[in-house]
């Protein structure tokens, strides 16, 4: 396993791991789920919605450079595979940190986009560029 991110809700432990999400008991640390993404590359900060809905982003990192065409947010829906799609895009220019706030997610960024907000839709909004 090769963690990335984390976020606990209840006594499910949730963990991002290159294409896999996997969950663990958060009280005995026993295994209970994994769920292969295999369109994403680089699956890193994790958040879980008031519906146990699980959403993760991609970052595509690979090698030396990053992979613009898999940056994305993924959900499971009540935390179970399939993974689906929330948002895919070239925009969102390395999407690390994630949280659920609304319809949308507040997101922050490896590469100059800083933090922002993405709609449901993937509408990109409220940009922070990252100074200095």
């Amino acid at each position: 396993m090769n963690p990335k991110g984390i976020f606990v809700k209840g006594d499910t432990l949730w963990v991002s791991d290159n294409k896999n999400m996997h969950s663990f008991d958060s009280k005995t640390g026993k295994w209970k789920t994994t769920v292969n993404i295999s369109s994403a590359n680089f699956l890193n900060d994790v958040t879980v919605d008031e519906k146990d809905n699980v959403y993760v982003t991609d970052s595509g990192l690979t090698g030396p450079s990053p992979k613009a065409s898999t940056y994305a947010v993924y959900k499971l829906v009540g935390g179970k595979g399939p993974a689906q799609t929330v948002v895919k895009n070239a925009k969102l220019e390395m999407p690390n940190g994630i949280f659920k706030k609304g319809d949308g997610f507040v997101v922050t960024s490896f590469g100059d986009k800083g933090v922002y907000e993405v709609s449901s839709t993937g509408t990109i909004s409220n940009v922070t560029p990252v100074s200095g």
